[in-house]
């Protein structure tokens, strides 16, 4: 088989697996809203044991032993696209050492996101697909709370960004194919003094608030010891490309293993802008 027709042949698969995919995010996200019809906008829905709809609340959340997939509820929005990011772990306990590793996984979408903002470029999502990185918690903080590209693993780190079509309101003036930005953009994402790079780091105050630029001067000159809110383990974040129906709907689907009362999870739509403030991230246990 020649090389051309292997490639068409493989896109043409990667497009019906697409459509299958988005076909069944759409079908799961009609059962949600039909049993939580009063469901808010950031919202997070998941199926218990009973097989019921039900909403994973900020505190106490219902333990669940093994892997759960969540949905993420998107409603009312005139965005076409966006990205999830998902920070998940657990706190340690007693005996147990914290980790000085973090997986960063990247999934792909499940709808192709714009291909005149990407042409061939390849930090396209889709294009770079789904991969699996570790790399050290230090050198990923640093890089996300500072942008200290002298870290150890920056090229892992970096790679696992990607560029996508942004519809955050300061874009939606522009043309289709010209709101291109990195996830990991500090300097045109910033809102309110924060950026998209800032939304990725673990430090709380570092998402809600961002980073001075004088502080972050002086820890990539210096590298001070970086202070943590408490010892975790099994740390991973997920980034999730999505599109938005026409109704403005979106159930954005993803999975964690073990959620209770040790657990930390956060989640974020780093497009989602009202007001000029980005909303605060979702999190259990915490707030």
């Amino acid at each position: 088989m020649s090389r051309l027709r292997r490639t068409t042949t493989s896109i043409l698969a990667t497009g019906m697996l697409l459509t299958s995919l988005a076909s069944a995010s759409a079908n799961v996200c009609n059962q949600i809203l039909a049993s939580l019809p009063t469901v808010r906008h950031g919202s997070i829905a998941y199926q218990y044991d009973s097989g019921n709809w039900q909403l994973l609340v900020r505190s106490h959340p219902a333990d669940t032993a093994g892997t759960t997939k969540f949905y993420y509820i998107l409603k009312d929005q005139a965005r076409k696209r966006g990205m999830l990011v998902v920070k998940s772990a657990r706190q340690t306990e007693s005996g147990e050492a914290a980790d000085n590793t973090i997986s960063l996984l990247r999934l792909p979408s499940a709808e192709p996101h714009s291909e005149s903002c990407y042409g061939g470029n390849a930090d396209n999502p889709v294009r770079k697909g789904s991969r699996e990185e570790t790399v050290k918690l230090d050198g990923y903080e640093r890089y996300h709370r500072y942008g200290d590209n002298g870290v150890s693993g920056v090229a892992k780190i970096r790679d696992f960004h990607v560029l996508y079509e942004s519809d955050a309101p300061k874009y939606r003036s522009l043309a289709e194919g010209s709101r291109c930005i990195r996830t990991d953009n500090n300097n045109g994402s910033a809102v309110n003094g924060v950026s998209n790079r800032s939304r990725f780091s673990l430090d709380r105050g570092v998402v809600d608030r961002g980073a001075s630029a004088a502080r972050a001067v002086l820890a990539t000159l210096f590298r001070p010891a970086l202070g943590y809110e408490g010892d975790l383990k099994d740390m991973k974040i997920r980034m999730l490309p999505f599109s938005v129906s026409a109704a403005g709907i979106a159930c954005v689907p993803f999975s964690v293993t073990g959620i209770g009362n040790h657990s930390i999870l956060r989640v974020q739509d780093i497009d989602d802008i009202d007001g000029g403030v980005r909303r605060p991230e979702w999190r259990i246990n915490e707030d």
